[in-house]
């Protein structure tokens, strides 16, 4: 009776390497497409709304993927965001704000004031006498995004430029043979 049968074949380095550095690649394409994202976001919610890059980027928060975990979590955090950062003017009739861009609108009754602390604000006060009064805040940026407008041009943006990262990276991974 014949022995068994080994059958060896050397599948070369490239594949190897692939197996071997597949998560390394996905988890570098997954982390550089999440900061491409941030700042498409960023630039996304600027388009609709009047609020600075800043107020934008320090507020959104990226959880890194790892090559054990192939995931990353973009937050947006933030309550919600006084009148005062959306350009307000004060008018006869009250206080003018602009939270969409081009849309100017007027909160009747309301003015700017400065405080003893120095914190500026949209004021409006709560009755007929002259205290107490009460600041005026709009949506947080967690709202902004989650419109359906900017969170389909994210989800557009990922969709597009991941499977080319990929690519690249996997190329890039297997060029400098990194193990």
């Amino acid at each position: 009776m014949p022995g068994p049968i080994n059958i060896q074949i050397n599948v070369g380095k490239n594949i190897t390497t692939i197996a071997n550095q597949f998560p390394k690649a996905a988890s570098a394409s997954l982390n550089r497409i999440a900061q491409g994202a941030r700042t498409e976001l960023s630039r996304d919610v600027r388009e609709e709304y009047n609020i600075k890059a800043a107020d934008v980027s320090k507020n959104i928060v990226i959880a890194n993927a790892t090559k054990d975990n192939l995931r990353v979590i973009i937050r947006a955090r933030g309550s919600n965001l006084p009148f005062f950062i959306f350009d307000p003017r004060q008018t006869a009739q009250g206080v003018s704000i602009m939270i969409k861009t081009g849309a100017r609108k007027v909160k009747a009754g309301a003015f700017l004031a400065t405080m003893k602390s120095g914190h500026k604000g949209v004021f409006i006060r709560e009755g007929k006498k002259r205290l107490p009064i009460d600041e005026k805040y709009t949506i947080g940026l967690p709202q902004m995004i989650t419109s359906k407008n900017i969170s389909d041009k994210l989800v557009a943006f990922v969709q597009d430029k991941l499977p080319a990262e990929l690519v690249r990276t996997i190329k890039a991974f297997i060029d400098l043979g990194r193990e």
